[in-house]
C-alpha cells in the first residue's frame, strides 16, 4: 500500500517505485491523500508510480488503486493470502487504518 507526497520530484517518485519493485510484491495498491497531493492533480502521483512500476516489469493488472489509506489497506488485506505480508507506507490516516484493522 503506497503513496508519495506531491511535492517530491519526478526522480524521487521514480526512485520510490523502483524500490517497491525491488521488493517484488505480488500486488500493489496505490492511493493518494488530498492533503498530500501538494499541488498535483488528482491521480497524478498514482499514475507516475504506476508508469515506473509497469516499466520495471509489473503487470498493470497487479497494481490496484484506492480512494484512501483505509480503502487501500482493505483492498490489500482482502487480496492477501495467509503467506502474504501487507505493508502500509506511509501511515497517514491512523484512525482510519486502525478502524480497518
Amino acid at each position: 500500500v503506497h503513496t508519495q507526497p506531491g511535492d517530491r520530484t519526478e526522480e524521487d517518485t521514480r526512485a520510490l517505485a523502483l524500490e517497491i519493485a525491488l521488493a517484488s510484491p505480488r500486488s500493489i495498491v496505490l492511493w493518494e491523500s488530498e492533503e498530500y497531493r501538494r499541488g498535483r492533480a488528482p491521480g497524478e502521483i498514482a499514475r507516475a508510480l504506476r508508469r515506473t512500476l509497469v516499466a520495471a516489469g509489473y503487470d498493470d493488472s497487479a497494481i490496484g488503486d484506492a480512494y484512501s489509506e483505509p480503502d487501500a489497506l482493505a483492498r490489500a488485506v482482502l487480496g492477501a493470502t495467509i503467506e502474504d505480508i501487507v505493508v502500509v507506507a506511509p501511515h497517514i490516516d491512523r484512525a482510519g487504518v486502525m478502524a480497518t484493522l
